[in-house]
């Protein structure tokens, strides 16, 4: 039996590093850094489940580039693939390269980047871009510097920063940055080949990356559809995607189709390490003029300056971030409550079987409610100097620093303290279990 097991692990291991060797061309950045040319993109995806399962197919048929956003919706299940994958032995960390983006409404947020790796449950991101050229830049490139100093993020990049009106943008990343972007990521395809943008980039030794590199769902199929590139595709017995992405591949271009069928996953990643059906696939130089004479610098998502100028002031958040956001008002509110005594709404909110530390003991919820109706304990004041909510299932803890005012005994006094509390749901309502206080030294 154990004979067997040591035999299949075996075989395992040899699949597992027969994908990693077939992930397709690596390139190297400016920078120095390696990353894979040909990777798998989750915008537009419906679930964190679905984006989980379509990664983890991704991963195990040997891709090693994956790309997803805040504004996506789905770090989490791409988090979980990496960590499934990785758990059952495809690959080391390492080994993987994952690129995220921060939304405009979160440049100025100093703890963008700690909340994007809880998302991901990953401690470091590859590849982190701004994801369009609009709200407060210059703060969100300082935290971003930061974060790759701290070890949070490998490399810097640049995201939607060739679009008209956002010049200035570009050229004050490159000019007045510490640590330069090496990516610009923008859409390109053979109808938007994007030849002056990419000069330009290959102007600061920056590699251009492609979204919608089929040309997205608002192309209708045209690249698809497409004479030469369906001609091409007859002469090579592959299909027209495939064409389309190893023209990308031979261009030098980084690419990441998004798919969440297995069967166009498998098909994408074929196109990409030069092999279909078992066969060497690669584009002749024919071909490849052909495809760049079909440029017409026709892009499909065609959003102005000015309209992105609207997605600063547009909030990101998942359901798992809403509900943590929501659950850290409930405790602010809690506090006014206290404040207020406000035992009627305090009431509602303690759980049953409620417990209170505090420095002079602890006590249950009957016990807390009339110490505060009372006034025997008065909390005048929480001054809230940072909190976070985690959220599990049904229980969540809330963990704050603050400086409390209170009058105990007729006599006020104001300690600094760390606040923990724990809150159980029942039906839609969030019942506070325990509150413990614990003094700062």
């Amino acid at each position: 039996m154990k004979t067997m097991k040591k035999i299949i692990m075996t075989m395992v291991g040899c699949i597992w590093m027969m994908a990693a060797y077939a992930q397709g061309p690596m390139v190297r950045l400016s920078n120095g850094v390696e990353m894979p040319q040909f990777g798998i993109g989750t915008f537009a995806v419906p679930s964190n489940e679905v984006c989980k399962e379509a990664v983890l197919t991704a991963l195990r048929a040997g891709y090693r580039h994956i790309d997803t956003a805040h504004a996506y919706m789905d770090e989490r299940g791409v988090g979980d693939a990496v960590n499934e994958f990785i758990a059952e032995g495809g690959c080391k960390r390492e080994d993987i390269w994952v690129t995220s983006k921060i939304w405009p409404s979160e440049y100025s947020d100093p703890t963008a980047i700690d909340r994007m790796l809880r998302r991901l449950n990953l401690d470091y991101v590859d590849l982190v871009y701004p994801h369009q050229p609009v709200g407060d830049i210059k703060t969100a490139w300082h935290n971003l510097e930061l974060a790759v100093k701290q070890g949070k993020v490998r490399t810097l990049g640049l995201s939607n920063f060739e679009v008209p009106g956002a010049e200035k943008w570009f050229q004050w990343c490159m000019d007045s940055t510490e640590i330069k972007p090496v990516i610009i990521q923008m859409e390109c395809h053979p109808y938007a080949q994007r030849i002056e943008k990419r000069k330009l980039a290959k102007k600061y030794g920056m590699k251009v990356e492609c979204w919608f590199p089929l040309g997205g769902a608002m192309s209708q199929g045209a690249l698809l559809k497409d004479p030469v590139i369906v001609k091409i595709a007859k002469a090579h017995n592959v299909s027209p995607a495939q064409v389309i992405l190893r023209w990308e591949i031979q261009e030098g271009l980084l690419t990441i189709p998004g798919a969440t069928n297995p069967d166009y996953i498998h098909e994408n990643i074929a196109a990409a390490q030069g092999e279909v059906g078992g066969k060497p696939f690669a584009l002749t130089a024919k071909d490849m003029k052909q495809i760049r004479k079909l440029n017409k610098e026709q892009r499909f998502f065609n959003a102005t300056y000015e309209q992105a100028k609207g997605f600063a002031k547009m909030s990101v958040m998942d359901a798992q971030e809403r509900a943590e956001a929501e659950l850290t008002a409930l405790s602010a509110k809690k506090w006014e409550w206290m404040t207020e005594k406000n035992v009627t709404e305090l009431a509602r909110l303690f759980h049953k079987d409620a417990m209170f530390v505090h420095m002079g003991g602890a006590w249950g919820r009957t016990a807390e409610l009339m110490t505060i109706e009372k006034g025997s304990i008065w909390y005048k004041h929480a001054d809230i100097h940072s909190v976070e909510s985690r959220i599990s299932g049904n229980t969540a803890v809330v963990y704050s620093e603050l400086q409390l005012t209170s009058e105990v005994g007729g006599h006020e006094v104001s300690f600094p303290f760390f606040v923990c509390e724990v809150y159980i749901k029942e039906g839609e309502a969030w019942k506070l279990l325990t509150l413990a206080f614990t003094k700062k030294s």
